[in-house]
C-alpha cells in the first residue's frame, strides 16, 4: 500500500513538473509572437498555458499585459488580480493593475486611491521602479500633494535620467509651484533627449510667454505645431503676434 502511494506521488509530481515546463514553453512562444505583433497567436498560447497550469502567475500576467495594451482593461484587471493572488510579490502586476485602473477612471478626474496603493506596493517590492514613482507622482498631484509629487518625479528621474515624460511633468509642476527657471530646464532636458517631443516644446512656450520671453515662446509654439501639437496650433496667434 505504501509502495503504491509512493509511486502515485512520484508520478503526480512528474506530471506537474512536465505541465509546468509545457506551460512555460507556451508563454515563451506567446511572448515571441507578441514581439512580432502576432497578438492573436500570442493570446492563443497564453490561453493554452493557463489551461495546462492554472496557477502559473506569469501566464496570467503576460496575458493581462497584452489585454492592457489592447485597451481591454476589464479583462486585464482580472488577469492582474489573478497573477497577484498567485504571486503576491509581483511588482509589474501591481504596476499595470494600477495603470489600468487609472485609465478606466481617467474621465472621472478623480485620482484612484486603489491605483495609488498598487504603485506604492510596486515600489515597496521593486525600489528602483522609476515608472511606478512617476505614476504615483501624477496621482499625488491630483490629490493636491505637490511636494509629494515633486519627490516622486525627482526619484523617477534619479533612477531613469532619460525619462522624458517625468521631466516634462516635473517641469509643469515646478512652474505651478513658481519655479519657472527650473521648469524651463526640465522641458529643455526633455527636448534634448527627445527632439520630437511636441508637448515639451509647447509647455516651454507657455512658461517662456509667462516670463515675457515672447520671441522664444513663439519659436517653441511653432515647433510644437510643426510636430503635431493641437494646442500649439490653436494658440499660435496668441504667442506669435
Amino acid at each position: 500500500m505504501k509502495k503504491s502511494l509512493l509511486i502515485i506521488l512520484i508520478v503526480a509530481g512528474g506530471m506537474a513538473t512536465s505541465c509546468g515546463h509545457i506551460a512555460k514553453g507556451y508563454v515563451t512562444k506567446a511572448n515571441e509572437k507578441y514581439a512580432i505583433r502576432d497578438v492573436q497567436g500570442a493570446m492563443v498560447d497564453y490561453n493554452k498555458a493557463i489551461a495546462i497550469k492554472p496557477r502559473y502567475a506569469d501566464a496570467w500576467y503576460y496575458r493581462g499585459y497584452v489585454e492592457y495594451r489592447r485597451m481591454d482593461l476589464v479583462c486585464a484587471l482580472r488577469d492582474f488580480d489573478k497573477a497577484i493572488a498567485l504571486k503576491p510579490n509581483y511588482p509589474e502586476a501591481y504596476y499595470y493593475r494600477g495603470y489600468s485602473r487609472d485609465i478606466l477612471t481617467l474621465n472621472t478626474l478623480v485620482p484612484n486611491k486603489e491605483s495609488f496603493a498598487d504603485y506604492t506596493k510596486a515600489i515597496e517590492l521593486k525600489p528602483d521602479y522609476a515608472e511606478a514613482y512617476f505614476r504615483r507622482g501624477m496621482l499625488k498631484e491630483g490629490l493636491e500633494d505637490p511636494k509629494g509629487a515633486l519627490a516622486d518625479y525627482n526619484k523617477a528621474i534619479e533612477l531613469k535620467p532619460e525619462y522624458t515624460d517625468a521631466s516634462n511633468y516635473r517641469g509643469l509642476l515646478k512652474s505651478a509651484m513658481g519655479d519657472d527657471n527650473g521648469a524651463i530646464k526640465d522641458f529643455t532636458k526633455a527636448i534634448d533627449l527627445r527632439p520630437e517631443f511636441a508637448d515639451a516644446y509647447y509647455n516651454r512656450a507657455l512658461v517662456r510667454y509667462k516670463m515675457k520671453d515672447e520671441i522664444s515662446a513663439c519659436l517653441d509654439c511653432r515647433k510644437a505645431r510643426e510636430l503635431g501639437s493641437m494646442d500649439a496650433d490653436e494658440n499660435l496667434k496668441k504667442y506669435c503676434r
